[in-house]
């Protein structure tokens, strides 16, 4: 987060505001993973775990895991294209 993260997003915003999104990834919320963000955001500029906020977590994760485990996988390669083409077959309005 210190090395990566914070940096990146501080250039990206070049002073303006921004708002950080925390997804209910388990890597994301485990092993002091919480802990680390109260060190560079005030918790009244991070909103709640709210799926209103993330529609990644109710909605697109399960969209993809349905299309691309519509065949098994023998391979990492053959997993990353199922994803690739099933983010590419996703509509403007998904």
């Amino acid at each position: 987060m210190q090395i990566v993260v914070k940096p990146w997003m501080t250039q990206i915003a070049a002073s303006r505001p921004y708002l950080y999104q925390q997804d209910g990834a388990p890597p994301h919320v485990q092993f002091g993973a919480l802990e680390n963000l109260d060190m560079f955001w005030s918790k009244e500029f991070w909103p709640p775990s709210s799926p209103d906020l993330n529609p990644c977590d109710y909605y697109l994760w399960g969209v993809l895991e349905r299309d691309t485990n519509k065949r098994a996988h023998n391979t990492v390669d053959s997993l990353k294209a199922a994803i690739i083409q099933a983010v590419a077959n996703l509509s403007r309005e998904q």
